[in-house]
C-alpha cells in the first residue's frame, strides 16, 4: 500500500513547482492581452458608432465596412484570448494551485 502524504502533488514531484510558476505566468501574460484587447475593442466600437451618426447625415465614400470587419476581428481575438484563458485555468488547478494565485 502506497504512503500517503498531506502535501498536494504538484508539490513532491520534481519540477511541477516550475510548471505551476510557468502556468501562472502564462496566466498573468494572457489577462493583461486580453484587458488590452478589451480595450481596443471598445475603441473600435466607439468608432464605429461615431462614423454611422457622422454618415447617416454625410454623403460621400463608406468607412463602415472597414471598421466592422475591424471589429469583427478584435472580437474574435477577445473570445481567443478568453478561451486560452479557461485552458490555462483549467490547467493551473489540476496543478493544484489557486485560481486566485494568477
Amino acid at each position: 500500500m502506497a504512503k500517503r502524504t498531506l502535501t498536494p502533488a504538484w508539490f513532491t514531484e520534481p519540477g511541477s513547482a516550475n510548471a505551476l510558476w510557468n502556468v501562472t505566468r502564462a496566466i498573468h501574460l494572457l489577462e493583461t492581452r486580453l484587458r488590452s484587447e478589451r480595450a481596443s475593442l471598445d475603441t473600435w466600437l466607439r468608432r464605429l458608432l461615431l462614423r454611422t451618426t457622422w454618415e447617416a447625415s454625410h454623403s460621400g465614400p463608406t468607412q463602415l465596412p472597414a471598421l466592422r470587419q475591424m471589429c469583427a476581428s478584435t472580437h474574435t481575438r477577445v473570445l481567443d484570448l478568453e478561451r486560452e484563458l479557461a485552458q490555462a485555468r483549467v490547467q493551473l488547478r489540476a496543478l493544484g494551485g489557486r485560481e486566485g494565485q494568477a
